[in-house]
């Protein structure tokens, strides 16, 4: 019962809680805990009626990614971007942060991707989405419903397929299947990643 674990980026935004106020980038789905747990400054929530149309433009194109999601975000200040995955609407977003020299993986989970344009360059090794996802893909917990666990798996799926573990993706899907057989997204994501590896009879 209660909020699944798989949708709010809890720890994520208490990371951002830790450090001074700072402009953020949150999609709409991450808005608003970043809000009510956070002291970050949000770009934009999920309270439609109080930006303009201008301000829904620059998020379309944020949605987008490519260069001018770049400039969007440096030109307002932005210093951090919180993203929850689960609809992907901004996948592209995040492929073009991690791959920009600009900007730095902070954290990864289930929930939510965080990333930082630091001020300076760091000489160190970036950490990867991968070393996070993997460090995250583990069995759901057994005290949560057979739907929450369901949830898990699939969220777990999600970031290990972002960062190319695709063989992992498939495993955790298939174990979340075990779980809850009827679970819609589940069902989907397999179904499109075996259409992606040419298996339509499966």
């Amino acid at each position: 019962s209660g909020p699944t674990a798989a949708r709010f980026p809890f720890q994520a935004v208490e990371i951002l809680s830790r450090q001074p106020e700072t402009r953020v980038f949150a999609n709409v789905d991450a808005a608003s805990i970043s809000l009510s747990l956070g002291q970050a400054l949000v770009f934009i929530d999920g309270r439609t009626e109080a930006y303009s149309p201008e301000h829904w433009v620059k998020y379309g194109k944020l949605q987008k990614a490519g260069p001018e999601s770049l400039e969007i975000l440096n030109e307002s200040g932005t210093r951090d971007v919180l993203l929850t995955l689960g609809g992907g609407s901004f996948h592209s977003l995040l492929k073009t942060l991690i791959q920009s020299p600009d900007w730095m993986l902070r954290h990864a989970d289930t929930a939510g991707v965080l990333l930082r344009r630091p001020e300076k360059q760091h000489s160190s090794m970036k950490p990867t989405l991968a070393s996070f996802a993997i460090l995250q893909a583990k069995p759901a917990d057994p005290f949560l419903s057979p739907t929450r666990q369901a949830d898990l798996y699939a969220a777990q799926a999600t970031l290990l397929s972002l960062s190319g573990q695709m063989d992992m993706a498939e495993e955790r899907l298939q174990q979340g299947l075990n779980v809850c057989p009827k679970h819609p997204l589940l069902n989907h994501n397999l179904g499109n990643q075996l259409m992606q590896k040419g298996e339509n009879r499966a």
